[in-house]
């Protein structure tokens, strides 16, 4: 057991184990809460793809935590894509790749920009994507940020306050849910 690989492993299988045990030897009633802590300790990596609508004017969109919170967006009513939501950002901005994949070229009305992000100085150039949408809850023509160096991992981009400010919105952080409702 020098390796440390092999620790690891039999570490990973105890847990495993212990977490199993006790689950099932939950009392009635207190397994739902266990199933939330062991949520939350053990997050899915995929995303949700369910909608949920509460009212006509309403969409319960479903976040996955991983570190930032995260949901499927559709781009284009065409290419789905992981984005981060950024109630801190401005723009909704997408990586080079997503750009390429949806066809978004660079548009011609705005020049390179330099963006100050996190993680310093990064260029970027400033298109236009046709539709976002999470469920029923849609924006057109929205300007997008396309930057270079931007979406390695595994999430295309950052999901903006120019897309959310079109509707009312709140984030329900103990359900994991963003919640669009229409502005009247």
């Amino acid at each position: 057991m020098g390796y440390p690989i092999v620790r690891y492993a039999v570490f990973a299988g105890v847990m495993m184990l212990v977490g199993h045990l006790l689950v099932q030897n939950a009392p009635e009633g207190s397994q739902m809460k266990l199933e939330k802590v062991v949520a939350a300790v053990f997050p899915s990596r995929s995303v949700p793809k369910a909608y949920e609508a509460m009212t006509s004017d309403e969409v319960i969109v479903p976040l996955q935590w991983e570190g930032v919170w995260v949901t499927n967006v559709e781009l284009n009513d065409l290419y789905e894509v992981k984005l981060i939501v950024d109630t801190g950002a401005s723009s909704t901005a997408l990586s080079s790749q997503v750009a390429f994949d949806i066809g978004l070229s660079p548009d011609s009305r705005y020049k390179k920009i330099m963006m100050s992000t996190a993680n310093g100085l990064s260029e970027a150039w400033v298109g236009e994507v046709q539709s976002i949408r999470l469920g029923d809850a849609e924006q057109r023509n929205i300007p997008v940020i396309v930057m270079e160096n931007f979406g390695e991992d595994g999430r295309g981009g950052l999901l903006g306050l120019n897309f959310l400010n079109g509707f009312n919105w709140h984030i329900d952080q103990q359900a994991g849910t963003l919640i669009l409702r229409a502005k009247s």
